[in-house]
């Protein structure tokens, strides 16, 4: 997409106004309310994103439709490393490939790369986790989620005993778990 991309999301602008006010629009998630620990009334400092000219462009106007332009410090990483973008001026402000400010934006990207990765392979990770569990005849998604929050993981789950797994699910379904997970 040509918008900035936010974990989470697949609309960039959408995405965005999001995560500033803190909202999210998977039902699940907007039923409990805001999160605890994150008051609303907090706002980052500087917004970095994942693109040039463009893509800034995109996240200022973002910004501007939840009136919080010029309130927040926003700066775009162009895939050239040594360029930086900033609202409102077409040239970029070019960083001397050998500055210790270029290791600092090198840092920030791939820092930033790693949480991307490590947020998608954990969602696609609990992905299968719940496909696994519901091929499992009985097993249902309230059953699914109390042995996630119990155990985990598939792999914790496949390896419980009998007896713990009757304390989450009860002796039926914890058979029906146990012969699931004990065929070649």
């Amino acid at each position: 997409g040509t918008g900035p991309r936010l974990h989470g999301s697949g609309d960039g602008q959408g995405g965005l106004q999001q995560r500033v006010q803190g909202q999210d629009r998977r039902p699940e998630v907007a039923a409990q309310g805001p999160r605890p620990g994150f008051p609303q009334h907090i706002l980052p400092q500087l917004i970095v994103v994942d693109g040039g000219k463009g893509q800034l462009s995109s996240a200022v106007e973002a910004l501007d439709e939840i009136g919080l332009r010029g309130k927040i410090a926003l700066v775009g990483i162009a895939k050239r490393l040594e360029e930086i973008y900033f609202p409102g001026d077409s040239v970029p402000l070019y960083i001397d490939k050998n500055s210790e400010s270029l290791k600092v934006v090198q840092h920030l990207r791939d820092e930033a790369h790693r949480f991307g990765i490590t947020h998608h392979r954990n969602r696609r990770s609990k992905t299968q986790i719940v496909s696994e569990l519901s091929t499992i005849p009985g097993i249902g998604p309230a059953t699914e989620q109390a042995l996630l929050s119990r155990f985990k993981s598939v792999k914790r789950i496949s390896a419980a005993t009998l007896d713990a797994l009757a304390e989450v699910v009860g002796p039926a379904k914890a058979r029906l778990i146990r012969d699931h997970f004990a065929r070649p």
